[in-house]
């Protein structure tokens, strides 16, 4: 079946569909209700939107709660739990924006009700910002409406560091985040995610979280997960994390792995290797993690 690629605009980057099938145009219309999606999501999540529910949040008054949609809860939600399970080094409080970086943070600080899908913010200092997460839960549900669509067969993208697939056998390279044009590996996906961060792709917006500098430890990291925005997330929180906590944290959490830069054109995979994404080595190998 021949393949068709569509893309879009959105959320500060480049939104890629890459659909499997015969019929260009019902392939177009469902490319057209995912992006359709994609549009109304921004407008929840995006802390660049005014009048999204991430906008609201931050601009109300300590204490005051606001009520969000449910898509902003499960995306709060996720955020909280990957906060608490990577100890602060995965942290929607700690923005990007330069002088929030003094600032107290921490999910602790944000009170979220599901219930009654309600936030309010525990102190005024306290920022949310969705970047770090927010793209790869735009995936997910972008994945789920495309297989509402009887699309069995995708590869998704966002900002040339996310991709999920859908369907088996989906290969995706691992770049040197210096030199784009290297590729240091590559991941075979099988209804499963891989994300990148790293220091020379997106500049110094990591935050350590503990230290409240930019992220230091290494030059890039990937991670694989079974969703998109959690394999967002962690590759955030891979950037800051030693690689003890990473073994530590993959071995918890069975199907998660991770690639870490090391040194130069050297990488190591931390985890156990899952059916939904199988690394390759590249022209300078990947070393054997435990």
């Amino acid at each position: 079946m021949a393949l068709h690629r569509f893309t879009r605009r959105a959320m500060a980057c480049e939104f890629g569909l890459s659909l499997e099938g015969d019929d260009a145009e019902y392939l177009r219309r469902a490319a057209d209700a995912a992006f359709e999606e994609l549009a109304r999501l921004e407008q929840l999540l995006s802390r660049f939107i005014p009048t999204s529910d991430v906008s609201q949040i931050n601009s109300a008054t300590a204490d005051r709660p606001v009520m969000v949609a449910a898509e902003t809860v499960e995306c709060l939600e996720l955020a909280a739990q990957l906060w608490c399970e990577t100890r602060g080094a995965f942290d929607i409080t700690f923005g990007s924006v330069p002088d929030w970086a003094a600032s107290s943070s921490g999910m602790d600080q944000i009170q979220l009700e599901g219930l009654r899908r309600t936030v309010r913010r525990r102190t005024s200092a306290v920022f949310v910002d969705l970047g770090g997460v927010g793209k790869g839960y735009a995936l997910d549900r972008l994945a789920e409406l495309l297989r509402g669509w009887g699309i069995r067969r995708a590869l998704l993208d966002s900002g040339q560091s996310t991709a999920l697939a859908v369907g088996r056998g989906w290969t995706v390279a691992l770049r040197d985040p210096s030199d784009q044009q290297s590729v240091l590996g590559h991941a075979v996906l099988s209804d499963f995610a891989l994300a990148g961060s790293g220091v020379q792709l997106h500049g110094q917006h990591i935050v350590d979280p503990q230290t409240r500098q930019p992220a230091g430890v290494r030059e890039a990291a990937w991670a694989a997960a079974a969703t998109a925005a959690v394999a967002d997330a962690l590759s955030t929180a891979f950037m800051v994390m030693s690689e003890q906590e990473i073994r530590q944290y993959c071995a918890a959490k069975a199907g998660t792995a991770a690639v870490l830069l090391v040194g130069p054109g050297r990488l190591v995979r931390v985890g156990a290797e899952s059916g939904g994404c199988v690394l390759r080595m590249g022209a300078n190998g990947l070393g054997a993690g435990a």
